[in-house]
């Protein structure tokens, strides 16, 4: 069974301005934890003798600013990092010593600014770039770097109900 906790909270700076910040920590909560998609857990055959389960430990820290500029137009930008521990024994035993460790994070590191135009009430369009690291397992020596990078822009519109 998986679990964790998260700490969170904001602080208003100047005007409609805030600061705001949190953490996460857990076992089983791979997928909770942004983009990257990490293990939640695994269920393992052990030879004959029945099944085992074995669960991630993941933390996470993330900080972020949103300033007004003004009633309508807004930007927010974001830093995180989240990591990982990753029994290799586990790993082995579910995948063989080939694919043992390419599955696995070990962390990532994300960077993210945006600028929202909320031209009416309850309409909001914008525009993001995320910038994103994931660090693997990856067998170096076999040429897979375990290291992998994200650039991207993409546009959102929001319609609140």
């Amino acid at each position: 069974l998986g679990g964790g906790i998260n700490i969170s909270g904001h602080l208003n700076t100047w005007g409609k301005d805030s600061l705001k910040a949190g953490f996460t920590w857990g076992e089983g909560l791979g997928s909770l934890m942004g983009e990257w998609g990490g293990n939640d857990g695994l269920v393992i055959y052990n030879n004959g003798v029945g099944f085992s389960s074995y669960l991630g430990e993941t933390w996470g820290v993330h900080a972020g600013y949103t300033h007004f500029w003004t009633d309508q137009l807004r930007s927010s930008a974001t830093i995180g990092y989240a990591a990982v521990t990753n029994n290799s024994n586990a790993a082995l035993a579910a995948f063989g010593p080939a694919l043992a460790n390419i599955f696995f994070d070990k962390h990532h590191f994300s960077v993210e600014a945006n600028l929202m135009w909320s031209p009416v009430p309850k309409v909001d369009l914008g525009i993001e770039y995320v910038y994103f690291q994931r660090n693997t397992n990856a067998f170096t020596a076999i040429g897979w770097s375990g290291e992998g990078h994200d650039n991207r822009v993409s546009v959102e519109s929001v319609f609140h109900f």
